[in-house]
Protein backbone atom coordinates (compact mmCIF):
# COMPACT_ATOMS: atom_id res chain seq x y z
CA UNK A 1 0.00 0.00 0.00
CA UNK A 2 1.40 3.36 -0.97
CA UNK A 3 2.27 5.61 1.91
CA UNK A 4 0.30 8.85 1.96
CA UNK A 5 1.02 11.79 4.20
CA UNK A 6 -1.77 13.70 5.83
CA UNK A 7 -1.85 17.21 4.42
CA UNK A 8 -2.74 19.75 7.06
CA UNK A 9 -5.43 22.16 5.94
CA UNK A 10 -4.42 25.79 6.24
CA UNK A 11 -6.81 27.94 8.25
CA UNK A 12 -5.83 31.58 7.92
CA UNK A 13 -6.80 34.70 9.85
CA UNK A 14 -5.54 38.24 9.85
CA UNK A 15 -5.27 40.18 13.09
CA UNK A 16 -5.00 43.95 12.93
CA UNK A 17 -2.79 45.24 15.73
CA UNK A 18 -3.11 48.90 16.73
CA UNK A 19 -0.31 49.72 19.20
CA UNK A 20 -1.67 53.27 19.41
CA UNK A 21 -4.55 55.36 18.12
CA UNK A 22 -2.36 58.46 18.16
CA UNK A 23 -1.17 59.86 14.85
CA UNK A 24 1.22 62.51 13.59
CA UNK A 25 -1.34 63.49 10.96
CA UNK A 26 -4.94 64.69 11.11
CA UNK A 27 -6.43 63.53 7.82
CA UNK A 28 -9.79 65.19 7.33
CA UNK A 29 -11.63 61.96 6.53
CA UNK A 30 -10.06 59.72 9.19
CA UNK A 31 -12.74 57.70 10.99
CA UNK A 32 -10.47 57.23 14.01
CA UNK A 33 -9.69 60.94 14.39
CA UNK A 34 -12.80 61.73 16.46
CA UNK A 35 -12.16 58.79 18.79
CA UNK A 36 -8.70 59.64 20.09
CA UNK A 37 -9.59 60.32 23.67
CA UNK A 38 -6.18 58.93 24.72
CA UNK A 39 -3.99 60.69 22.18
CA UNK A 40 -0.63 59.89 23.74
CA UNK A 41 -1.34 56.32 24.84
CA UNK A 42 1.08 53.78 23.35
CA UNK A 43 0.93 50.11 24.24
CA UNK A 44 3.57 48.67 26.56
CA UNK A 45 5.37 45.37 26.01
CA UNK A 46 3.38 43.67 28.78
CA UNK A 47 0.10 44.93 27.34
CA UNK A 48 1.12 43.71 23.88
CA UNK A 49 1.97 40.28 25.36
CA UNK A 50 -1.55 40.11 26.80
CA UNK A 51 -3.02 40.85 23.36
CA UNK A 52 -1.01 38.15 21.62
CA UNK A 53 -1.54 35.59 24.38
CA UNK A 54 -5.27 36.14 23.84
CA UNK A 55 -4.86 35.86 20.05
CA UNK A 56 -3.04 32.55 20.51
CA UNK A 57 -5.94 31.22 22.59
CA UNK A 58 -8.36 32.38 19.89
CA UNK A 59 -6.36 30.58 17.20
CA UNK A 60 -6.14 27.39 19.22
CA UNK A 61 -9.88 27.38 19.89
CA UNK A 62 -10.64 27.60 16.16
CA UNK A 63 -7.86 25.55 14.60
CA UNK A 64 -6.18 28.59 13.02
CA UNK A 65 -2.64 27.65 11.99
CA UNK A 66 -1.63 30.58 9.78
CA UNK A 67 -1.87 34.24 10.77
CA UNK A 68 -0.90 37.64 9.46
CA UNK A 69 -0.31 40.44 11.94
CA UNK A 70 -1.17 43.77 10.31
CA UNK A 71 0.41 46.71 12.15
CA UNK A 72 -2.01 49.59 11.91
CA UNK A 73 -3.11 52.66 13.80
CA UNK A 74 -3.30 55.55 14.38
CA UNK A 75 0.28 55.59 13.19
CA UNK A 76 2.09 52.37 14.20
CA UNK A 77 5.56 53.88 13.76
CA UNK A 78 4.95 56.20 16.71
CA UNK A 79 6.19 53.38 18.92
CA UNK A 80 9.96 53.12 19.35
CA UNK A 81 11.82 50.64 17.19
CA UNK A 82 13.15 48.64 20.14
CA UNK A 83 9.62 48.16 21.50
CA UNK A 84 8.37 47.21 18.03
CA UNK A 85 11.12 44.61 17.74
CA UNK A 86 10.46 43.24 21.25
CA UNK A 87 6.76 42.79 20.43
CA UNK A 88 7.45 41.06 17.10
CA UNK A 89 10.03 38.73 18.61
CA UNK A 90 7.64 37.84 21.43
CA UNK A 91 4.70 36.80 19.28
CA UNK A 92 6.91 35.21 16.60
CA UNK A 93 8.37 32.85 19.18
CA UNK A 94 4.95 32.34 20.77
CA UNK A 95 3.22 31.29 17.53
CA UNK A 96 6.20 29.19 16.43
CA UNK A 97 6.05 27.26 19.71
CA UNK A 98 2.51 26.17 18.83
CA UNK A 99 3.16 25.52 15.10
CA UNK A 100 1.28 28.56 13.88
CA UNK A 101 2.86 30.18 10.83
CA UNK A 102 3.06 33.96 11.11
CA UNK A 103 3.63 36.73 8.61
CA UNK A 104 3.63 40.48 9.15
CA UNK A 105 2.38 43.49 7.24
CA UNK A 106 2.14 47.19 8.01
CA UNK A 107 0.14 50.23 6.93
CA UNK A 108 1.76 53.58 7.71
CA UNK A 109 1.98 57.16 6.48
CA UNK A 110 5.78 56.68 6.19
CA UNK A 111 6.71 60.05 7.72
CA UNK A 112 8.35 58.53 10.82
CA UNK A 113 10.17 55.80 8.92
CA UNK A 114 13.92 55.87 9.51
CA UNK A 115 17.01 53.72 9.00
CA UNK A 116 16.35 51.81 12.24
CA UNK A 117 13.16 50.40 10.72
CA UNK A 118 14.86 49.01 7.61
CA UNK A 119 16.36 45.81 9.13
CA UNK A 120 13.06 45.11 10.94
CA UNK A 121 11.09 45.48 7.70
CA UNK A 122 13.54 43.29 5.81
CA UNK A 123 13.57 40.52 8.40
CA UNK A 124 9.96 40.40 9.53
CA UNK A 125 7.84 42.17 6.89
CA UNK A 126 9.17 40.54 3.73
CA UNK A 127 10.90 43.84 2.92
CA UNK A 128 7.48 45.34 2.11
CA UNK A 129 5.66 48.40 3.46
CA UNK A 130 2.12 49.55 2.76
CA UNK A 131 1.54 53.28 2.91
CA UNK A 132 -1.31 55.71 2.48
CA UNK A 133 -0.95 58.52 -0.04
CA UNK A 134 -3.50 60.69 -1.84
CA UNK A 135 -2.55 62.35 -5.13
CA UNK A 136 -3.81 65.85 -5.91
CA UNK A 137 -5.79 66.06 -2.70
CA UNK A 138 -5.49 68.25 0.39
CA UNK A 139 -7.26 65.88 2.80
CA UNK A 140 -4.08 64.21 4.10
CA UNK A 141 -2.62 66.88 6.32
CA UNK A 142 -0.55 67.60 9.41
CA UNK A 143 -2.20 68.52 12.67
CA UNK A 144 -1.63 72.21 11.94
CA UNK A 145 -3.48 71.89 8.62
CA UNK A 146 -0.46 71.79 6.28
CA UNK A 147 -0.65 69.37 3.37
CA UNK A 148 1.53 66.31 4.05
CA UNK A 149 1.41 64.77 0.57
CA UNK A 150 4.76 66.04 -0.73
CA UNK A 151 6.60 64.86 2.39
CA UNK A 152 5.01 61.41 2.22
CA UNK A 153 5.94 61.02 -1.44
CA UNK A 154 9.51 62.12 -0.82
CA UNK A 155 9.80 59.52 1.94
CA UNK A 156 8.41 56.85 -0.39
CA UNK A 157 11.01 57.63 -3.04
CA UNK A 158 13.77 57.49 -0.41
CA UNK A 159 12.64 54.02 0.65
CA UNK A 160 12.59 52.91 -2.99
CA UNK A 161 16.27 53.81 -3.25
CA UNK A 162 16.94 51.61 -0.20
CA UNK A 163 15.33 48.66 -1.97
CA UNK A 164 12.20 48.52 0.19
CA UNK A 165 9.12 47.25 -1.66
CA UNK A 166 6.16 49.64 -1.45
CA UNK A 167 2.45 49.39 -2.07
CA UNK A 168 0.09 52.34 -1.68
CA UNK A 169 -3.55 52.91 -0.86
CA UNK A 170 -4.84 56.07 -2.52
CA UNK A 171 -8.23 57.73 -2.17
CA UNK A 172 -10.29 58.91 -5.12
CA UNK A 173 -11.90 62.17 -3.99
CA UNK A 174 -13.75 65.20 -5.28
CA UNK A 175 -10.38 66.96 -5.54
CA UNK A 176 -8.71 64.44 -7.81
CA UNK A 177 -11.26 62.26 -9.64
CA UNK A 178 -10.94 64.36 -12.82
CA UNK A 179 -7.13 64.00 -12.72
CA UNK A 180 -6.99 60.23 -12.73
CA UNK A 181 -4.40 60.07 -15.50
CA UNK A 182 -2.01 62.18 -13.41
CA UNK A 183 -2.48 59.76 -10.51
CA UNK A 184 -1.67 56.78 -12.70
CA UNK A 185 1.38 58.47 -14.19
CA UNK A 186 2.76 59.38 -10.77
CA UNK A 187 2.63 55.79 -9.54
CA UNK A 188 3.88 54.35 -12.82
CA UNK A 189 6.89 56.63 -13.01
CA UNK A 190 7.89 55.64 -9.49
CA UNK A 191 7.24 51.93 -10.03
CA UNK A 192 4.87 51.77 -7.04
CA UNK A 193 1.80 49.55 -7.30
CA UNK A 194 -1.37 50.71 -5.59
CA UNK A 195 -4.93 50.11 -4.55
CA UNK A 196 -7.59 52.79 -4.89
CA UNK A 197 -10.34 53.37 -2.39
CA UNK A 198 -13.26 55.66 -1.77
CA UNK A 199 -13.72 57.71 1.37
CA UNK A 200 -16.50 56.53 3.64
CA UNK A 201 -18.60 59.32 5.10
CA UNK A 202 -18.44 59.79 8.86
CA UNK A 203 -19.93 62.18 11.35
CA UNK A 204 -16.90 64.45 10.89
CA UNK A 205 -16.45 64.16 7.12
CA UNK A 206 -19.00 64.51 4.34
CA UNK A 207 -17.69 63.29 1.00
CA UNK A 208 -18.89 65.35 -1.97
CA UNK A 209 -17.81 62.90 -4.65
CA UNK A 210 -20.88 61.67 -6.54
CA UNK A 211 -21.26 57.97 -7.38
CA UNK A 212 -21.14 58.63 -11.12
CA UNK A 213 -17.98 60.71 -10.73
CA UNK A 214 -16.33 57.84 -8.89
CA UNK A 215 -17.43 55.36 -11.59
CA UNK A 216 -16.10 57.69 -14.28
CA UNK A 217 -12.71 57.89 -12.58
CA UNK A 218 -12.40 54.14 -11.98
CA UNK A 219 -13.40 53.11 -15.52
CA UNK A 220 -11.01 55.66 -17.01
CA UNK A 221 -8.25 54.35 -14.77
CA UNK A 222 -8.99 50.77 -15.83
CA UNK A 223 -8.62 51.59 -19.52
CA UNK A 224 -5.46 53.58 -18.87
CA UNK A 225 -3.94 50.66 -16.95
CA UNK A 226 -5.07 47.72 -19.09
CA UNK A 227 -4.01 49.35 -22.36
CA UNK A 228 -0.67 50.59 -21.07
CA UNK A 229 2.43 49.03 -22.57
CA UNK A 230 4.64 48.05 -20.95
CA UNK A 231 2.46 47.44 -17.91
CA UNK A 232 4.89 47.96 -15.04
CA UNK A 233 2.69 48.36 -11.94
CA UNK A 234 -0.20 46.47 -10.44
CA UNK A 235 -3.52 48.03 -9.44
CA UNK A 236 -4.77 45.40 -7.03
CA UNK A 237 -8.48 46.30 -7.38
CA UNK A 238 -8.39 45.52 -11.10
CA UNK A 239 -6.45 42.29 -10.61
CA UNK A 240 -9.21 41.25 -8.20
CA UNK A 241 -11.99 42.25 -10.59
CA UNK A 242 -10.40 40.38 -13.50
CA UNK A 243 -10.03 37.24 -11.37
CA UNK A 244 -13.67 37.51 -10.36
CA UNK A 245 -14.98 37.98 -13.89
CA UNK A 246 -12.75 35.50 -15.68
CA UNK A 247 -12.39 32.82 -13.04
CA UNK A 248 -14.97 33.45 -10.36
CA UNK A 249 -12.24 33.78 -7.73
CA UNK A 250 -11.73 36.51 -5.17
CA UNK A 251 -9.52 37.17 -2.19
CA UNK A 252 -10.50 40.56 -0.79
CA UNK A 253 -12.28 40.52 2.55
CA UNK A 254 -14.84 42.95 1.08
CA UNK A 255 -16.32 40.10 -0.97
CA UNK A 256 -16.32 37.41 1.70
CA UNK A 257 -19.58 36.29 3.24
CA UNK A 258 -17.85 36.03 6.58
CA UNK A 259 -15.32 38.46 8.00
CA UNK A 260 -12.05 36.79 9.02
CA UNK A 261 -10.29 39.84 10.46
CA UNK A 262 -10.18 40.93 14.08
CA UNK A 263 -8.78 44.31 15.07
CA UNK A 264 -7.18 45.01 18.46
CA UNK A 265 -6.58 48.40 20.04
CA UNK A 266 -4.05 49.18 22.74
CA UNK A 267 -6.62 48.96 25.56
CA UNK A 268 -7.59 45.40 24.57
CA UNK A 269 -10.80 46.28 22.70
CA UNK A 270 -11.65 43.97 19.80
CA UNK A 271 -13.46 44.89 16.56
CA UNK A 272 -14.44 42.56 13.75
CA UNK A 273 -12.67 44.83 11.27
CA UNK A 274 -11.07 48.25 11.12
CA UNK A 275 -14.08 49.77 9.39
CA UNK A 276 -16.28 49.00 12.39
CA UNK A 277 -14.13 51.13 14.72
CA UNK A 278 -15.12 52.71 17.09
CA UNK A 279 -18.71 51.41 17.33
CA UNK A 280 -18.44 47.77 16.25
CA UNK A 281 -16.74 46.25 19.27
CA UNK A 282 -17.16 42.51 19.77
CA UNK A 283 -15.34 42.29 23.09
CA UNK A 284 -12.22 43.01 25.10
CA UNK A 285 -9.33 40.68 25.89
CA UNK A 286 -9.52 41.58 29.58
CA UNK A 287 -13.10 40.42 30.08
CA UNK A 288 -14.16 38.22 27.15
CA UNK A 289 -13.02 34.72 26.24
CA UNK A 290 -12.36 33.67 22.63
CA UNK A 291 -15.64 31.73 22.59
CA UNK A 292 -17.57 34.82 23.75
CA UNK A 293 -15.95 36.96 21.05
CA UNK A 294 -16.67 34.33 18.40
CA UNK A 295 -20.31 34.35 19.46
CA UNK A 296 -20.41 38.14 19.13
CA UNK A 297 -18.75 37.98 15.71
CA UNK A 298 -21.31 35.42 14.53
CA UNK A 299 -24.12 37.70 15.68
CA UNK A 300 -22.60 40.57 13.70
CA UNK A 301 -22.22 38.39 10.61
CA UNK A 302 -25.84 37.22 10.85
CA UNK A 303 -26.93 40.84 11.14
CA UNK A 304 -24.92 41.75 8.05
CA UNK A 305 -25.98 38.68 6.06
CA UNK A 306 -29.50 40.00 5.76
CA UNK A 307 -29.04 40.74 2.09
CA UNK A 308 -30.69 43.76 0.48
CA UNK A 309 -33.62 42.85 -1.79
CA UNK A 310 -31.90 44.32 -4.83
CA UNK A 311 -29.12 41.72 -4.49
CA UNK A 312 -31.47 38.79 -5.18
CA UNK A 313 -31.51 39.23 -8.95
CA UNK A 314 -28.06 40.79 -9.39
CA UNK A 315 -25.78 38.88 -11.77
CA UNK A 316 -22.72 39.63 -9.63
CA UNK A 317 -24.15 38.38 -6.36
CA UNK A 318 -22.19 35.12 -6.53
CA UNK A 319 -18.86 36.90 -6.61
CA UNK A 320 -19.47 39.96 -4.45
CA UNK A 321 -21.68 38.29 -1.80
CA UNK A 322 -23.50 41.61 -1.34
CA UNK A 323 -20.26 43.42 -0.63
CA UNK A 324 -18.53 44.44 2.58
CA UNK A 325 -20.08 43.00 5.74
CA UNK A 326 -19.70 46.23 7.68
CA UNK A 327 -21.24 48.26 4.85
CA UNK A 328 -24.27 45.97 4.98
CA UNK A 329 -24.56 46.49 8.71
CA UNK A 330 -24.03 50.25 8.55
CA UNK A 331 -26.37 50.82 5.60
CA UNK A 332 -23.62 52.10 3.26
CA UNK A 333 -23.99 49.12 0.90
CA UNK A 334 -26.38 50.81 -1.54
CA UNK A 335 -23.80 53.41 -2.48
CA UNK A 336 -21.15 50.72 -2.72
CA UNK A 337 -23.34 48.37 -4.78
CA UNK A 338 -24.33 51.01 -7.32
CA UNK A 339 -20.71 51.87 -8.01
CA UNK A 340 -19.51 48.26 -8.01
CA UNK A 341 -22.26 47.09 -10.37
CA UNK A 342 -21.57 49.80 -12.94
CA UNK A 343 -17.80 49.35 -12.76
CA UNK A 344 -18.18 45.59 -13.29
CA UNK A 345 -20.58 46.18 -16.17
CA UNK A 346 -17.99 48.41 -17.85
CA UNK A 347 -15.11 45.97 -17.34
CA UNK A 348 -17.25 43.00 -18.43
CA UNK A 349 -18.19 44.76 -21.65
CA UNK A 350 -14.58 45.72 -22.26
CA UNK A 351 -13.41 42.12 -21.80
CA UNK A 352 -16.13 40.74 -24.08
CA UNK A 353 -15.11 43.15 -26.81
CA UNK A 354 -11.59 41.77 -26.41
CA UNK A 355 -12.89 38.21 -26.97
CA UNK A 356 -12.80 36.94 -23.40
CA UNK A 357 -15.42 34.58 -21.97
CA UNK A 358 -16.78 36.54 -19.02
CA UNK A 359 -18.60 34.84 -16.17
CA UNK A 360 -21.92 36.23 -14.90
CA UNK A 361 -22.43 38.37 -18.04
Amino acid sequence: MAHTEKIEKKRFMQFMFKPTLACNLACRYCHIHSSRDKENFIISLNQAKEVFDWILAYCQSGGVNQVDILWHGGEPLLIKTDLMLDIIEYYSELFSRYNIAVSNSIQTNLLLFNNLHVPIIRKYFDNTVGFSFDCNSTDRCYRDGRDASADIWQKALQLKTLGVNLGAITQITKDNYSRIDEIYQKFKQSGISFKFSRIRETDIFKEELHDDEYIEAVTKLFVRWVEDSPQTIMISNFVEYLNMLLGGRYSSCCFQKDCNILSFTSDGSIFFCDRSFPVGTVGNIHKDTPSQVKSNVIKSIKQGNTEPKECNECKYRQICNSGCLYNRISGWHRQECYSFFNIMEFISGYLENMGYNVKYR
